[in-house]
C-alpha cells in the first residue's frame, strides 16, 4: 500500500468511529439506567445566616428551637401569643408607673419589681414631681434570649417604643422630657413564667434600659 492509500484508509475508519460514536450520544438511555441529577448552584453573595434562618426546623438556630419548645409547653398556637400579651403589658405597666398607680398590674410583676417600682413612684413624689406619658406605638419588638427549664420559662424581650413623656416639677416647670416631643425609649424587659402553674400571666422580673 502506498502513502497516499495509507491516509485515505486512515481517514475513512476515523471517520466510522466518529460517525458511531456520534450516534450512540444521541440515543436515549436504557430503560432502568441511572443517570446523575444536577445539583443547584448557589451564587457566592448569598447571605449564608438569610438561608439559616429559611432552613428546616432541624436546621433553626438555638433561639428558634427554645422558642418552639416554650409555645409548645405553655399551650400555645406560636410564640406570637406570647408577644402580643409582653406588648399590652408594656404599655399597661409604663402607663400606670407614670400616673402613679401599678396596683392594677400587681399580678403582672415579680416581687423585686413591684417594689422597685413602688419605691420610684415615692421618690418622685417627694420631689413633688408629676410625670405625662402618651404611648405613640412600637418601632419593633424583638425577643432577644429566652430559656426553658424543666417547666420554669424566661423570655426576654426588646421594645423600642415611640413616647412622649415629660415629668413636671411642683411649679409646672418642666424638669425632663419636651411637651409634644416624641422620642424613641428601647429598654429590654425579663418574663418569667412557671408553666405549671394555671394563670396565664408572664411576671415581668426585670428591666434594662437599651440605649
Amino acid at each position: 500500500m502506498n502513502e497516499i492509500g495509507f491516509i485515505d484508509y486512515l481517514l475513512i475508519v476515523i471517520s466510522v468511529l466518529y460517525s458511531w460514536r456520534a450516534f450512540h450520544a444521541a440515543q436515549p438511555p436504557p430503560a432502568g439506567a441511572k443517570t446523575q441529577a444536577t445539583q443547584p448552584v448557589l451564587e457566592s453573595d448569598t447571605p449564608t445566616g438569610r438561608l439559616d434562618a429559611l432552613a428546616l426546623p432541624e436546621t433553626e438556630n438555638a433561639l428558634g428551637r427554645t422558642l418552639k419548645r416554650i409555645a409548645f409547653a405553655a399551650r400555645y398556637a406560636s410564640i406570637g401569643v406570647f408577644l402580643d400579651g409582653a406588648k399590652k403589658t408594656y404599655e399597661t405597666v409604663i402607663e400606670a408607673f407614670a400616673a402613679g398607680d401599678i396596683a392594677g398590674c400587681h399580678h403582672l410583676l415579680s416581687v423585686s419589681i413591684r417594689d422597685s417600682f413602688t419605691q420610684a413612684i415615692a421618690d418622685r413624689a417627694a420631689r413633688e414631681e408629676t410625670a405625662e406619658l402618651v404611648f405613640i406605638g412600637f418601632r419593633a419588638v424583638t425577643i432577644v434570649d429566652a430559656g426553658l427549664n424543666q417547666d420554669y420559662a424566661w423570655i426576654e424581650v426588646r421594645f423600642d417604643a415611640d413616647l412622649v413623656s415629660v415629668n413636671y416639677n411642683r411649679d409646672g416647670r418642666v424638669v425632663s422630657g419636651a411637651p409634644g416631643q416624641v422620642t424613641t425609649a428601647s429598654e429590654v424587659w425579663t418574663f418569667e413564667r412557671d408553666l405549671r402553674g394555671r394563670g396565664p400571666d408572664w411576671l415581668l422580673t426585670a428591666t434594662e434600659d437599651n440605649a
